[in-house]
């Protein structure tokens, strides 16, 4: 019930964005690719901000060959700036290390894909990087404030991504992406693989579906994006803790009923739950 104004999470990656954009915009000439500067609201309700653009894209998801994302870069230390996502383009890491070896910032390149703002982006095929400085004891509290920033550091942080994105937008081809980063192998033990993509905006009577995995369990029970999940076997559901509930209490093979709304009819479905290469999507 404190106020909490979030200086590193994440008025550091606003900064950043709002300091790139005049940055390139007060050049004399102009970039060779168009740069949109976006910033998304409810990432942590479910990534509302950015998912809603990738359905309602400002320009053809197609014609964007990268996206960069700035969570949380307000406090460089010793292990140096983490820059996630380099794996997903092919010519990627190329470039992280040519821009590293031009300037003084340490870059750790090991930091997992994450589900942050970019997932949805390389979801949709277009390879991500997801520049991040690492959590600290204040994350999530009323003392994340400015008078804990390392602005040094964050200045560090921009002049690095400046110098990539200016790599990025001289590529003379797209870069080639690379399928299936973050991808973990299956525990013993972890959830049934159902395949869809939840829309965490809608969340009005049910989970409802954004995406469905082509030949997923879900696609081959008969599944739909916009599909509405009320009930998974004998689970409820309203959300998506409704269908982790659920699929945790079946094994991949089992044949299990899933009732769904689909525009104003109520539709039930036999589905047979798989096992997924990935921890993916649900």
């Amino acid at each position: 019930k404190a106020v909490h104004n979030g200086a590193d999470d994440n008025a550091t990656g606003t900064a950043a964005v709002i300091e790139l954009a005049r940055r390139f915009a007060s050049r004399d000439k102009k970039p060779a690719r168009r740069m949109v500067f976006i910033g998304f609201t409810g990432e942590e309700r479910g990534l509302l901000g950015s998912n809603h653009y990738i359905a309602n894209p400002l320009l053809p998801l197609e014609d964007t060959i990268a996206m960069a994302n700035f969570d949380m870069i307000g406090n460089l230390r010793d292990e140096g700036l983490q820059v996630g996502g380099v794996r997903t383009g092919k010519e990627f890491a190329g470039l992280v290390d040519k821009v590293v070896n031009e300037g003084s910032i340490k870059v750790n390149t090991s930091l997992p894909m994450g589900g942050s703002d970019h997932s949805g982006f390389y979801r949709k095929g277009i390879p991500v990087v997801f520049f991040h400085t690492g959590l600290t004891d204040l994350y999530h509290t009323p003392d994340d404030d400015f008078e804990t920033i390392n602005v040094d550091g964050v200045v560090q942080t921009i002049d690095f991504a400046e110098r990539l994105l200016d790599e990025f937008v001289s590529m003379p081809e797209r870069p080639e992406l690379v399928e299936g980063v973050g991808r973990r192998p299956r525990r013993r033990g972890a959830m049934a693989y159902l395949g869809i993509v939840p829309d965490y905006s809608e969340t009005d009577g049910g989970l409802k579906l954004s995406e469905v995995s082509e030949d997923g369990p879900a696609a081959k029970g008969g599944l739909k994006a916009g599909d509405i999940i009320t009930q998974f076997a004998e689970t409820s559901v309203a959300d998506i803790q409704g269908l982790s509930t659920g699929l945790r209490k079946h094994m991949p093979g089992e044949t299990i009923e899933i009732t769904v709304k689909r525009g104003e009819e109520e539709v039930k479905l036999e589905v047979t739950l798989g096992r997924p290469p990935s921890r993916n999507g649900g």
